[in-house]
């Protein structure tokens, strides 16, 4: 990732506040320049007590104003002016201040804005690189570093900005020590560029550590229960603590080269002031005034440089957050219109379809069948057979390798995948923390749908008394739905179902959890499904006996047979 590619980013999206922020920096910066410069006349004013010649240098062009605003120069109007110069700093001072906080959270609901989009159109095959931990890391630390990323790079352009004002004010008093001096701190600025090289591989590597340590913590909190009944707390406590040793280890070294950065800096701009004072006086013989506005300037400016050395590391030590979201965020916009621009499939078609993984490994091989609406279809096979890919081929998570898959509709005989509307319960179904009336409209409705409309789809599932005693349907679920069983949060995820006509239903394994009463149910259900084409993946014979036909899946191949055959 390189740097343009950040100032493109925050240029392209905040193009509005970040010319905002360099007018506030610049009047800024003028004004505490010129508050600087006019110390200049206030000390010759003090030093002929008042006896100024006004045909030399700036006291001509200081006259012409204060005549033309009306007022005579005197010692207390010249310090009114320094003044108004420094309150102007200040009041443009705070308001860059404000916006710079105003946009920086601007950035950052907007990186995290298109994290989220992009995790939502992207191919699964690209999310399915990433773990869970990976993309809330992306979405929560890196997004806050790389706002962070902003806001250093612009309090960068502010210290340069605000050096390269001082340092032209300075060469209006000696252009030659000026510009020696000036040599000098852009050789010293120049050695450290190895040093910002080590910051980027620093944050390389605190990101990583960062994605590992949230990896395991994910991890642990998953497997908490089992951790528990086998004692397996100590172990993994060593693990994580593996991991934050190796975070500790490089923070560290993050630290030490930013504290080497600054050690033999500071020296080299004392040495300078030093050298200055002795050239001014035994060799130039400047004049006292200069002197001491020269001294004032340099004892502003070469704080700056540390401070632009030490933003300067941090940048480079967070620029490899921006590139970690970079490569997730998607520059095309979805077309989210279309996807509600639903089209009903009558028949799905696979001609010669197959599937291999990015390893070459096998999963599927010369797949032909055709699904049809009104039929209901079961999926069987043995573990790792290939079930999951046929399926999620099918629902256009992935893509075939070779062959074909069409689907075909009365109004169009092939339409796009986006465009029709497909049901799908997965082995572990998807429950959110909310209200049941919020977790059945979390899916696809009619836009009639009443709440007798959510209780008889609670009914088709046998949970049409589980919370009447409760709240109905105002029943609050718990994170996880801890505060309900397996078999319940199963069927409140197929009750959706009965929410919305679908062209495809696919249901994995939607009994395995239930008891038979509930399993019951859920088969009256299936049967009255009309007007779809319903796949069932299931070991259960009962289910298979609703089926019109069944699909053995044998080492990645379909043998199509009737259920008949197949018990």
């Amino acid at each position: 990732m390189k740097n343009k590619n950040v100032i493109n980013y925050f240029w392209k999206n905040h193009k509005a506040n970040a010319g905002l922020l360099a007018v506030f920096m610049m009047l800024a910066n003028i004004m505490q320049t010129s508050s600087i410069a006019f110390l200049v006349p206030v000390l010759d004013y003090m030093k002929v007590n008042g006896e100024i010649d006004l045909t030399r240098s700036y006291w001509t062009y200081i006259d012409r104003v204060f005549s033309y605003i009306g007022i005579e120069i005197s010692f207390v109007n010249l310090l009114v002016v320094v003044f108004l110069f420094l309150l102007s700093y200040q009041i443009f001072a705070y308001f860059r201040t404000i916006v710079l906080e105003i946009t920086s959270a601007k950035v950052l609901v907007g990186l995290q804005g298109n994290m989220m989009n992009s995790i939502l159109v992207l191919p699964y095959r690209v999310l399915s690189n990433y773990s869970s931990a990976d993309l809330i890391t992306f979405v929560n630390r890196q997004c806050v570093l790389a706002t962070e990323v902003f806001k250093i790079f612009f309090n960068i352009m502010v210290t340069v900005t605000l050096i390269l004002f001082q340092t032209g004010l300075m060469m209006l008093l000696n252009v030659k020590v000026t510009l020696i001096s000036f040599s000098v701190i852009v050789l010293v600025l120049a050695t450290t560029k190895l040093k910002f090289k080590a910051m980027k591989s620093i944050g390389h590597l605190i990101n990583q550590d960062t994605v590992l340590f949230n990896r395991g913590v994910s991890e642990i909190f998953n497997a908490i229960k089992y951790i528990k009944v086998l004692g397996l707390e100590r172990t993994s406590f060593i693990k994580m603590k593996t991991y934050l040793q190796q975070l500790f280890k490089n923070r560290k070294t993050e630290i030490l080269i930013k504290s080497s950065l600054e050690l033999f800096i500071t020296p080299v701009y004392y040495a300078l002031i030093l050298i200055f004072l002795f050239v001014a006086v035994t060799v130039i013989h400047m004049p006292f005034a200069n002197i001491m506005v020269y001294l004032l300037i340099a004892s502003r400016i070469l704080p700056l440089i540390p401070n632009l050395i030490r933003e300067m590391s941090r940048l480079m030590a967070f620029v490899p957050s921006f590139g970690d979201i970079n490569e997730l965020i998607s520059e095309s916009s979805e077309d989210w219109e279309d996807a509600y621009n639903e089209v009903n499939i009558d028949r799905v078609i696979m001609k010669e379809m197959s599937f291999s993984y990015e390893d070459g490994c096998k999963a599927l091989t010369s797949i032909s069948a055709t699904l049809e609406k009104n039929k209901i279809y079961g999926i069987v096979g043995k573990s790792g057979a290939g079930k999951s890919t046929l399926i999620d081929i099918i629902l256009n998570i992935l893509q075939q390798s070779e062959g074909s898959i069409e689907f075909q509709s009365s109004a169009d005989d092939k339409t796009d995948r986006r465009k029709w509307n497909a049901f799908y319960l997965t082995q572990n179904p998807v429950v959110i923390e909310g209200t049941v009336r919020e977790n059945l409209q979390f899916g696809k409705i009619r836009d009639d749908a009443s709440d007798d409309d959510f209780l008889e789809a609670l009914a088709h599932v046998g949970l049409d008394d589980a919370f009447k005693d409760r709240e109905g349907l105002d029943t609050a679920i718990t994170q996880e739905a801890g505060n309900i069983s397996i078999g319940q949060k199963q069927r409140l995820a197929l009750a959706r179902l009965f929410l919305y006509d679908y062209s495809l239903i696919v249901l994995d394994e939607c009994t395995s959890a239930v008891d038979e009463r509930s399993k019951q149910l859920i088969i009256d259900a299936i049967k009255e499904i009309k007007e779809s084409i319903v796949i069932l993946v299931t070991h259960d014979l009962d289910v298979m006996e609703t089926c019109d036909h069944v699909l053995e899946v044998n080492n990645g191949t379909l043998v199509s047979q009737e259920k008949s055959t197949y018990n």
